[in-house]
């Protein structure tokens, strides 16, 4: 039997039903689901809703089912409270179910047949918001690699944001300011929604291990806290829409690469403000287009060494970069 603060897993071939008068009573801190979970009874026709007394985090993986078996089809959720539709993962019940949030009664309302990609989330002001994606969203500012951070009280680390199952969507609300302490992103976050902060913290450079498209939008604030700037994988974009701002500092630097040792082109960025309407795309090819202009520059590996991050210019060279274990010369194109 599950116990406060336990994280529950529910094995492919093994059906788990909650069917107690008084709903889940254990704060549990996350349930992940391979198998079924049945919430309520085929038998018990007197269980006509359910109440989660604590918030709850349920993941539906692949081959895993969330089914709705209450009469009424009414399920009471908590604030920070997720639920997330994986791939291959699925939602049934045999009629519409509405969840109601107790903190303030709003309701939303959902298909008797889901399946993944899908969240549904409940705010700390009760909000239920519900995602035909993957999606993470904060439930207070701070540090990205937090768990506290996070509605569900669970970072979007690779194992729930991963490239097997299409990436996922995150959204920074607007009042919130997230900060990104690491040098490297390993989770495959395909769309950042930014409305509030999102801040890269002050490491030598920073690399997207993956290909990311960042939306900043009326009074959202991108800013790239680095000594150099990012090092980016081809697919990715920054879109800076009218009201939003890019902060850098001057010179910054973005640089595209396919493998890590494998620099395609660069563009300096000289201006510390860059507001909205603005464009950085990276195509297939690594060549940037920096709002119209673009850059592609032939590159040279060597096999010497030296620390990750330095950035050198001469008359010669359009720029030497230093990544771990190589050095990269990208000369101009003749």
């Amino acid at each position: 039997m599950p116990t406060n603060g336990s994280t529950v897993i529910i094995p492919h071939n093994v059906t788990v039903s909650i069917s107690s008068q008084t709903g889940l009573t254990i704060n549990i801190i996350s349930m992940r689901v391979y198998g079924t979970l049945q919430i309520g009874s085929s038998i018990n026709s007197s269980l006509t809703t359910f109440t989660f007394q604590y918030p709850v985090n349920i993941m539906i993986f692949k081959g895993g089912v969330l089914r709705d078996l209450t009469q009424n089809h009414r399920w009471f959720v908590l604030s920070n409270t997720i639920i997330t539709i994986y791939n291959g993962g699925s939602f049934i019940s045999s009629q519409p179910t509405t969840l109601i949030s107790n903190t303030n009664n709003s309701t939303a309302t959902f298909n008797s047949s889901i399946s993944g990609p899908y969240t549904i989330t409940v705010d700390l002001q009760g909000k239920i918001q519900k995602y035909s994606s993957i999606t993470f969203a904060p439930s207070e500012s701070g540090d990205f690699g937090l768990n506290s951070t996070w509605l569900g009280g669970l970072a979007p680390t690779v194992d729930r944001c991963s490239p097997d199952d299409g990436g996922c969507n995150l959204i920074i609300p607007t009042n919130f300011n997230i900060t990104r302490e690491n040098n490297q992103s390993t989770i495959n976050g395909v769309n950042v929604y930014i409305y509030g902060l999102f801040e890269i913290s002050s490491w030598a450079s920073y690399l997207f291990l993956y290909p990311m498209h960042f939306f900043v939008y009326n009074g959202g604030v991108f800013q790239d806290s680095t000594i150099n700037g990012f090092y980016f994988r081809i697919n990715t974009s920054i879109n800076i829409y009218a009201g939003g701002l890019f902060v850098t500092h001057s010179p910054s630097y973005i640089i595209s690469y396919i493998e890590k040792n494998t620099t395609i082109s660069q563009i300096v960025l000289n201006d510390s403000k860059i507001y909205g309407p603005y464009t950085i795309v990276i195509d297939n090819n690594g060549i940037i287009d920096n709002n119209g202009s673009s850059s592609l520059s032939t590159s040279i590996t060597t096999t010497s060494r030296c620390n990750a991050g330095t950035l050198l210019t001469s008359s010669s060279y359009l720029a030497v970069l230093t990544v771990p274990f190589y050095i990269i010369m990208i000369i101009h194109r003749k």
